[in-house]
């Protein structure tokens, strides 16, 4: 039974000890985590998530109402009826009566009855949108 004893015994404290080492790595590893967490926090490097929100509100700042002013073209296209639209290029400001036809690719198709021309104006150049 001595022999028997003693192996077990020490092959029993062994995982004890390698386990409590383990807890103890762990808990060191857990520190050296939480401080490389730290680190990025002074950076302040955005994560993918917090870059795509900044894209979309940096997008819908730059073009405000571009919903709403396709929302109304497509309206009015099936609807088959006029609207007057305001555009703005290189500081320049058109007004058309138009007969919109189509939006798609960020463009309007339509029928400037008045001109006799098909008119193509890009959705990001509109400024107003009224029925007539």
């Amino acid at each position: 039974h001595e022999a028997e004893g003693a192996p077990g015994e020490a092959s029993g404290d062994s995982p004890e000890t390698t386990r409590a080492g383990d807890a103890d790595g762990g808990a060191g590893a857990a520190v050296g985590d939480a401080a490389s967490a730290a680190a990025p926090d002074r950076d302040h490097s955005p994560s993918p998530q917090e870059a795509l929100v900044e894209r979309v509100f940096t997008a819908a700042r730059s073009e405000p109402g571009t919903g709403d002013f396709t929302r109304r073209l497509e309206l009015a296209i099936r609807d088959r009826s006029p609207v007057r639209v305001t555009a703005e290029a290189r500081g320049e400001v058109r007004t058309f009566t138009l007969l919109p036809v189509s939006v798609s690719a960020g463009r309007l198709r339509a029928a400037d009855q008045s001109a006799g021309v098909e008119r193509t104006l890009p959705i990001t150049l509109i400024t107003a949108v009224e029925s007539v």
